[in-house]
């Protein structure tokens, strides 16, 4: 894998949850990456579940501690959602959208999720933040209660790997991180929502 910036990446063959594997496993100075083949208790917003099978989705989490203010912080989602739509219009024929706050669709269907969560040091100062990222990438056996909500990369662009999909993610995510601009941020993610 090809991450143009910084990090310690860790694959794991299955977990619970990425997002509760690197809160509890804790991150250092440098940001952590945790990507597994299949999550048993995959976690979306709300309480949620996120399917999540072996070998056809990308089952990520993002861990770094923020060397910004609070109202970046609060964008941190955002972010994420346009980095997100950025890759998969690469690995689509059909274009992605954000659904507010936390969604992609494709062809109106939810292919990805994001779940944001952090650590405070008491002080009401955020130590860390976790970005939990779901994509459906291949076709599965979908339960039957998310069957008509959930989709995949249908019409891929031309075959990809999941690994070839994580590397692209984590380069344009810590881009956008590099260079956080609030207000441009805002502009891309409004003009892409449903």
């Amino acid at each position: 894998m090809n991450i143009l910036h910084e990090c310690e990446v860790i694959v794991l063959d299955c977990v619970d949850s990425t997002n509760n594997y690197i809160k509890e496993r804790g991150i250092g100075e440098i940001p952590t990456v945790v990507i597994a083949n299949q999550q048993t208790h995959g976690r979306g917003t709300q309480g949620r579940n996120f399917f999540s099978p072996p070998g056809s989705g990308l089952y990520m989490t993002i861990g770094f501690k923020p060397e910004f203010d609070l109202e970046h912080s609060l964008t941190v989602t955002r972010m994420a959602g346009v980095a997100l739509r950025r890759v998969l219009s690469r690995f689509s024929c059909l274009p992605p959208l954000i659904k507010p706050i936390n969604d992609i669709y494709i062809d109106g269907k939810k292919v990805a999720g994001i779940l944001t969560e952090a650590d405070t040091c008491g002080t009401g100062r955020i130590s860390a933040i976790y970005v939990g990222i779901g994509v459906n990438c291949f076709k599965s056996s979908l339960p039957e209660d998310i069957s008509g909500i959930a989709g995949y990369i249908e019409h891929p662009v031309r075959t990809f790997t999941i690994e070839e999909l994580a590397e692209a993610v984590l380069n344009e995510f810590f881009e956008l991180l590099e260079n956080f601009d609030i207000k441009k941020i805002i502009e891309e993610y409004d003009s892409h929502t449903l």
